[in-house]
């Protein structure tokens, strides 16, 4: 359970990015366009990262991404919405575990959000450090019947498994 002094360190607001808008971006790679609408856990780039650069990838993405595809989970389904060509990794080398920006679909949120703090703590432990000396950075959008949430968090990675047993939906709320 979160503490009241953890408020500030995530939040969850309406956003309108959904699966089908991502399918526009310019970045998005059409000739793989049917493999990747087969996608529920899609990583987008981050867009205008640095000045010269119009996407950008955090460094640890293609790790992750082999971490999400090794899961034994039939229902997960998770690509990349960028093209061999595009891909730009942005290393930002510091104490901070970057994950790199998502979007799901609903029904397999619980999934990934367990999948995210097992790969945060990993990557913790790959620095022998611990949770409380690292901090964890994302942005999940999560998309449910067409509405979506943007799930955002900075903080300690000893917090990010609380984070994201949040309910993003109210009618997930108990």
């Amino acid at each position: 359970m979160l503490h009241e002094s953890d408020a500030n360190l995530f939040e969850i607001s309406e956003s309108s990015l959904t699966f089908e808008e991502i399918y526009k971006k310019p970045f998005f790679p059409k000739q793989y366009e049917q493999e990747l609408k087969k996608a529920n856990v899609l990583l987008i780039p981050f867009e205008n990262a640095r000045s010269g650069i119009e996407v950008a990838f955090p460094e640890t993405t293609t790790e992750f991404l082999q971490f999400l595809k090794e899961q034994n989970d039939k229902e997960l389904v998770s690509d990349i919405a960028i093209d061999d060509e595009h891909y730009q990794k942005l290393e930002l080398h510091s104490a901070v575990i970057t994950i790199a920006t998502c979007i799901v679909q609903e029904v397999v949120w619980p999934i990934v959000a367990s999948i995210i703090a097992a790969y945060i703590y990993d990557e913790v432990k790959k620095y022998h450090r611990t949770p409380n000396e690292m901090t964890a950075k994302l942005d999940v959008y999560v998309e449910k019947d067409g509405k979506t949430k943007r799930i955002s968090y900075e903080g300690p990675a000893s917090k990010v498994e609380d984070v994201l047993k949040t309910p993003v939906f109210e009618e997930n709320k108990k």
